[in-house]
């Protein structure tokens, strides 16, 4: 629980100083805040674990749980599993968006991230085996067009999509770390529509799971014939123009 707690809280520390690498940077950064408390052991395994939630391996690779080597590790006498405290942090932090980290910054580059975390509701349900994604749509974000945080254009339910996909690619690769012990098989999205606070279309709901051979693709996980922000923006345009005067 220290391992995971600790990581957690230095997972993003590298941020100060730019994103990009900022995951392998967390090794220099315990050793500084650490200030001699941790022994180069706690240091190693808590900073293993908490890089590996994102960024790539020494070789480019993007398998970072699975290079936490050995699977079982420890300290003393207290065993450690790296490969698991990993997935539960990179899993964790998938899923950690909601409104309340919807910031106030008005670049280009923030509306979709800041709009996604405002209108995504996760729900994490450990009995059932499954994640719940909802959202909801009102007035001009069903037809947003606009750049997302590379700077590509796309409607915001196509970044929707984009998103989800990832989210379905984590909880696949995540699972393959937490069998045993947190297992999730599937995850559901719902998208309600709306304008002026009232369904305008019926709500958009789908369920990714793995099924034939698998994919890292994410155009292959939630495809067009599932969310296609066009189609959506062209409906919303015609029922407002239909219904003009209410």
């Amino acid at each position: 629980m220290f391992v995971l707690l600790v990581a957690c809280l230095i997972h993003d520390a590298g941020n100060k100083t730019g994103r990009k690498g900022h995951a392998a940077k967390a090794r220099k950064i315990l050793g500084e805040v650490s200030d001699g408390r941790l022994a180069q052991k706690e240091i190693s395994i808590i900073s293993n674990v908490a890089k590996a939630h994102g960024g790539e391996t020494l070789s480019g690779g993007k398998d970072t749980i699975g290079e936490l080597l050995p699977p079982k590790d420890g300290v003393d006498n207290t065993k450690v599993r790296p490969q698991m405290l990993a997935a539960i942090l990179r899993l964790a932090d998938e899923l950690a968006e909601n409104y309340r980290r919807a910031s106030t910054r008005n670049e280009p580059e923030s509306v979709f991230p800041n709009l996604y975390c405002k209108r995504i509701s996760p729900h994490i349900d450990y009995e059932s085996r499954r994640l719940t994604l909802d959202f909801t749509l009102s007035d001009k974000g069903c037809k947003l067009y606009a750049k997302d945080e590379h700077g590509v254009e796309m409607y915001f339910l196509d970044y929707i999509a984009n998103r989800v996909s990832k989210t379905e690619l984590e909880r696949r690769y995540c699972d393959r770390y937490l069998r045993g012990f947190a297992t999730f098989e599937e995850t559901r999205v719902k998208i309600e529509l709306l304008r002026k606070a009232e369904d305008w279309a019926d709500p958009i709901f789908f369920t990714l799971k793995e099924n034939g051979y698998p994919t890292d693709k994410p155009s292959e996980i939630v495809t067009k014939e599932l969310i296609d922000g066009e189609r959506i923006a062209t409906r919303y345009r015609a029922y407002c123009k239909e219904h003009q005067d209410d």
